[in-house]
């Protein structure tokens, strides 16, 4: 199952987008892409890009995420709930074995992710 899967993930996903996440992995932070020091001070005026500071974000968060996802880590989701300011819910899926590709093709990802974000967004119309 895995060489098919990814075959074709991330199929929905720019290449572009893929390098910011990998900048991000490298960089330990969060901030705007990095195209290089002369297209930086071209597009932000500074040889690097700027960071992006997480405790201006505003609107209410929800966070559904999961121990064995390989992307983003139980540290990295508890620092991410850290900084942000309206974290209105934080859910972890109770299936220690649950990963990143589960999300989308998981056998049982209805009944552990999507039953319960249709629920809390119910509640919270």
């Amino acid at each position: 199952m895995f060489p098919f899967l990814v075959s074709w993930y991330p199929d929905n996903a720019s290449s572009k987008c893929i390098m910011h996440f990998i900048q991000e992995a490298n960089s330990l932070e969060f901030a705007r892409f990095d195209y290089g020091w002369d297209a930086n001070e071209e597009i932000y005026g500074s040889i690097t890009p700027p960071s992006l500071n997480l405790t201006e974000i505003t609107a209410p968060v929800a966070l559904y995420w999961s121990a064995n996802d390989y992307l983003a880590s139980t540290r990295d989701v508890a620092n991410l709930a850290d900084l942000l300011p309206n974290v209105v819910y934080n859910f972890q899926i109770e299936d220690d074995d649950f990963n990143h590709f589960d999300y989308i093709s998981g056998i049982d990802a209805k009944s552990l992710v999507y039953d319960e974000v249709i629920r809390f967004m119910e509640l919270h119309r």
